[in-house]
Formats: C-alpha cells, sequence, structure tokens
C-alpha cells in the first residue's frame, strides 16, 4: 500500500534534510550521505535517477558494435491523455511490446523503455533506447496507429554519452511541478518498475551509480546504530557539530570533509 498523501508530501519536504551515518566493511572509514526519499516525483530524486541511468545505460551500450545494419535510436512514441494514469502507461507499454513482439525483436537487438509524462496534463510518452535495425518512420508510425489510434511518433540515431544522456533526461521531465498530480503518478505506479529490458539488453543490471568508499574502493557498507538498535541520523545542523575529519560522500561520489571551520568544503 502506498504512502497517504500527508506521509508523501513529508517525505518529499525532508528529503536530502538528513544524513545517515555509515561505515565501510571494508577499510572501517565512517562516511554520512543525505537521506534521499527515491521517489520518481522528487525533483532531485528524479534528476539524479535520470543521470544515474544515463552512466549506466551508457556503460552497456557503448561498446555495441555499430555497423551499417545496427545502431543506436531513440524511440518516442506519444500516447497522451486518454483514460485514467495507469491505464494509459498499461496501454502505452503493452501497444510497444506487441510491436517489439511483431516487429523489433531480431537476434541481437535490444531496447530500454520508460515513461515521461508531459505538460501540465501529464500526457503519457514512451521513450524507447533501441539497438538494431534501420526503421522507416511511416512503418512505426503505422504500428502505433495500428495499436492505440494515436499516431505521433518520433525516431532518431543516438550517438555517444551526451546523446544517451539526452535520452535520459525525460525520465525526470515534467515532475515537481503540481504536487497534487505528482501524488497521483507516484501512487498510480507503486510497485512499477521504472526501466523495462528487452531483448540483448534483458539481465543487463543497472547498477544506479552504487556507492564507492574512495579510500579503498570497496562497495560494502554497514549502517552505524545507537545503543537502542536504531540508524544514527543527524539533522543538517548537526552536521556542523561532528568532529573534524569525518567525511561527508555526496552525489556523483564527490568527497566533502568536515573542516575546522565547521563549513563543508568539497577536497
Amino acid at each position: 500500500m502506498f504512502l497517504s498523501e500527508d506521509q508523501y508530501n513529508s517525505r518529499l519536504k525532508n528529503c536530502n534534510n538528513k544524513y545517515v551515518l555509515i561505515e565501510c566493511k571494508d577499510c572501517g572509514q565512517k562516511y554520512l550521505i543525505p537521506l534521499h526519499c527515491g521517489m520518481r516525483t522528487c525533483p532531485e530524486c528524479a534528476k539524479r535517477f535520470s543521470n544515474n541511468l544515463a552512466d549506466d545505460m551508457w556503460s552497456i551500450v557503448k561498446d555495441l558494435p555499430i555497423t551499417r545494419y545496427k545502431k543506436l535510436r531513440h524511440i518516442v512514441l506519444t500516447f497522451g491523455t486518454e483514460g485514467g494514469l495507469e491505464r494509459r502507461v498499461r496501454k502505452a507499454f503493452d501497444a510497444w511490446y506487441k510491436i517489439w513482439d511483431a516487429h523489433l525483436k531480431g537476434k541481437g537487438n535490444g531496447a530500454f523503455a520508460f515513461l515521461e509524462f508531459g505538460g501540465k496534463n501529464k500526457s503519457v510518452h514512451l521513450h524507447i533506447l533501441f539497438y538494431g535495425e534501420y526503421i522507416p518512420y511511416s512503418e512505426l508510425k503505422r504500428w502505433w496507429f495500428e495499436r492505440t489510434g494515436k499516431f505521433i511518433v518520433h525516431i532518431s540515431l543516438v550517438q555517444g554519452r551526451s546523446a544517451v544522456a539526452e535520452v535520459c533526461k525525460y525520465v525526470s521531465k515534467g515532475l515537481g511541478e503540481d504536487s497534487e498530480e505528482d501524488y497521483k503518478i507516484e501512487a498510480s505506479l507503486f510497485g512499477h518498475r521504472r526501466v523495462r529490458r528487452y531483448g540483448l539488453f534483458r539481465g543487463k543490471r543497472l547498477i544506479m551509480n552504487r556507492l564507492k568508499c574512495p579510500i579503498c574502493g570497496g562497495f560494502s557498507w554497514k549502517r552505524l546504530e545507537n545503543g537502542e538498535g536504531k540508524p544514527l541520523v543527524f539533522d543538517a545542523s548537526d552536521v556542523r557539530k561532528l568532529k573534524v575529519g569525518l567525511y561527508l560522500l555526496a552525489f556523483k561520489g564527490a568527497v566533502f570533509e568536515v573542516m575546522a571551520s565547521k563549513r563543508l568544503v568539497i577536497l
């Protein structure tokens, strides 16, 4: 069961305002990391998810052979605003899967698919990073129309890391603009995967920027607890009271140190 609207708003409000103390299991170095709500409609978490998604997707597709016959492409399929939100999402993904299954799942082909909610009316768009053969625009448009009655589609080549990042930015677009609508999105899509994988990309794990210790390079962590067995959590104001030498591991692995001036500065 998803959160109540009050609980949802509270999580959004407290996102990135508290820190938890963790310890690297390999070298024993202690860190503070900000606590994030992780919700898809939180502007900060959505942007971080988009950046991490781009990093992971690029690590998977960068070594794929780009040939005369097989290339990376960005496909956009617009479903629009007809029906309830959950129904729109389900019908859009069902229609895409039928297109994939009937026309695009050739040997060695693969795809990542995720949602965009566009504008104030939260129009549903599917964004797909597709690796495979050439797709005639007229055919893609016909396939989509036959399955949805919609005809707005787009297809373009994707070349390089920046182009992959451009595709991934849509996963966070249109979120954080209307709290009431955002809550409906969060509640309707609770339990749904954010990214769906097909063909060649099935089984390719999206690591999503696992936390790496900058001292020893380890990935194993444990939360430090107080005498009551509860995690040690600090407000932003508490961070300034901690002793000099404690590190703050922040977004994208940047390392911060609590200096004598009690300010957080990047190394």
